[in-house]
């Protein structure tokens, strides 16, 4: 055996133990860190808030605003809120229900109703009216613009008429509307007149005022009978 030969068994034999003592790995215990013990930091105590107690809200209700009602004379009308009426007497002192008058402001406007016997068919009751407004105001041009039938509750013969106020220099200043009619049930005829700066207005307060009049049959006294 030639000495090339031995020195490479020598090396192969010495290496041969050193592969396996590499190669072999002795049980071991691998030990995990504690989660728990890495979270060593200390957590800051949050006060809890308090939570505010709702506001109480005042609400305003709107209250119902009273009505003016008018039984007193014959004749039954209810006018929008609390409303100053100035009554008079048309042929006596004093108003009753076979007469009378009456007049008041309303949302903007003037009013007077009048009321008495009836002796003259609607028609001249509204010329009637006209007239006296023009004899009132001789300062002021009045001219006529409509006229014609007019409902009444429970009343015959309605007609109204219409007409706008100019002043000297011919600007109109205002209008407004008369109306008569005549409720059979007590015999009375009754006058209207509304009258207002703006057009508009007028004709909304003359026709509501219209629709809340009521003929009323006269109020008859229980005899008591005999014993």
């Amino acid at each position: 055996m030639t000495i090339k030969k031995l020195i490479m068994i020598a090396f192969l034999t010495g290496l041969i133990p050193l592969v396996i003592a590499c190669g072999a790995q002795p049980d071991a215990t691998v030990e995990l860190p504690d989660a728990a013990a890495e979270q060593t930091q200390e957590v800051a105590e949050v006060e809890p808030t308090a939570t505010p107690e709702p506001e109480l809200v005042e609400i305003e209700v709107p209250t119902e605003t009273a009505n003016t009602i008018l039984l007193d004379y014959g004749f039954g009308l209810r006018l929008d809120g609390d409303v100053p009426v100035n009554f008079a007497g048309w042929s006596e002192d004093s108003p009753s229900t076979t007469q009378g008058m009456m007049t008041f402001p309303y949302e903007g406007v003037s009013a007077m109703l009048s009321w008495f016997p009836a002796v003259s068919a609607p028609a001249r009751t509204v010329a009637d009216a006209y007239n006296r407004l023009k004899d009132g105001q001789p300062g002021l041009t009045f001219e006529a613009i409509s006229d014609g039938p007019i409902p009444v509750t429970g009343a015959q013969g309605g007609l109204f008429g219409g007409f706008r106020v100019l002043d000297p220099s011919g600007a109109a200043v205002g209008g407004g509307f008369v109306a008569g009619w005549v409720c059979p049930q007590n015999g009375t005829s009754y006058a209207m007149q509304v009258t207002g700066p703006d057009a508009t207005v007028v004709q909304i307060r003359f026709q509501r005022l219209v629709s809340y009049f009521r003929c009323m049959a006269p109020a008859t006294e229980e005899t008591t009978p005999a014993s």
